[in-house]
């Protein structure tokens, strides 16, 4: 019986034929145009704009409850006049209390 050496650097013309496909489909696979790196990118970015989104769900969701508080009540329209419009009604009296130590700041 005669035995066949096997030798690494000959190839059938189909086992090269794979090797050559297998080669270049891990070569797109790694730096193509979708490669792996960009799916990672991709990734990372969708869980940050998922939180982002996540906040901003939040957000609307306390701004549609002050909408309603506004809505149907009108101290809660009272109070965000005096707060954050300065308001005073006006039978009230206005007192405004200067440090000396900042009046330089107020001339």
């Amino acid at each position: 019986m005669i035995k066949k050496k096997f030798n690494f650097l000959f190839f059938t013309k189909f086992e090269f034929l794979l090797v050559f496909i297998l080669l270049f489909m891990q070569f797109y696979f790694w730096f193509g145009n979708n490669n792996i790196i960009t799916l990672i990118k991709i990734k990372k970015e969708i869980k940050i704009k998922k939180n982002d989104n996540l906040k901003k769900k939040l957000r609307n969701n306390d701004l549609l409850i002050e909408i309603e508080d506004l809505r149907n009540t009108k101290e809660i329209i009272e109070e965000k006049a005096r707060s954050d419009l300065n308001m005073i009604k006006s039978d009230e009296i206005y007192y405004r209390i200067i440090n000396l130590e900042n009046k330089n700041n107020y001339n």
